[in-house]
């Protein structure tokens, strides 16, 4: 039943938005690693009172580039909201470029996304119903299920005839007016999605697992 984040994301806010239609959401991707989590709360703090003053806006979270990298996403901000100066408005999003346009962006000031957001449950929902309006009608049918023995089952049958949607590339992109990006400078990151990033990881947190150290198997 892999349908890509869109749907997942949908599902939760509506969740959410049953139980407070007032309320104010963080997404956390789960496979990343940050090197000091006491400093990166508190830029989601910042963002958190950045989506309450602006209630329409989603608040994603940029990473200062380390390195020309070619494997992230990256945010390319425009000029700074009114008294702010590490919150900026987005001009366009750039996947996995190659190595040439990775050196240009990170000379410009672009940053990597992190994929971390944060808004108001009812702005991220009109974002959807703008971008994803048959997405958003199918799961909306099934909020007056959301909390009774029936919504597991229903959940599942939609889940059975979704095509995947993503949420970054069908949506986000598309509503570029409704972001702004906060800059994080000052902490390490790394996405965790392949075996080379873990070891990255580990060497950034000053960890040195033993099996490292252990004699390669030998084959008989």
């Amino acid at each position: 039943m892999r349908s890509n984040t869109a749907p997942a994301i949908l599902y939760a806010l509506l969740r959410v938005a049953v139980v407070d239609p007032k309320a104010v959401v963080a997404f956390f991707p789960s496979d990343h690693y940050i090197s000091d989590n006491r400093r990166f709360m508190r830029d989601i703090r910042t963002a958190l009172d950045a989506a309450h003053a602006m209630p329409e806006t989603v608040i994603l979270l940029g990473l200062e580039a380390e390195t020309p990298e070619v494997e992230y996403g990256w945010i390319e901000p425009t000029v700074p909201y009114r008294g702010q100066d590490r919150l900026f408005g987005v001009h366009r999003f750039w996947e996995k470029p190659n190595p040439i346009l990775a050196q240009l962006l990170q000379l410009r000031g672009c940053l990597w996304n992190s994929f971390v957001m944060v808004g108001s449950a009812a702005a991220l929902l009109d974002v959807f119903e703008s971008t994803l309006p048959e997405l958003y009608r199918s799961f909306f049918c099934l909020a007056p299920l959301f909390r009774t023995q029936a919504e597991g089952k229903a959940v599942d049958r939609l889940y059975k005839r979704l095509s995947e949607s993503n949420f970054s590339h069908q949506m986000l992109a598309h509503v570029l007016h409704r972001l702004a990006v906060l800059k994080v400078s000052g902490v390490r990151w790394n996405d965790l999605g392949e075996p080379k990033r873990v070891m990255t990881s580990l060497e950034m947190a000053g960890i040195r697992p033993s099996w490292l150290d252990s004699a390669a198997p030998q084959l008989v």
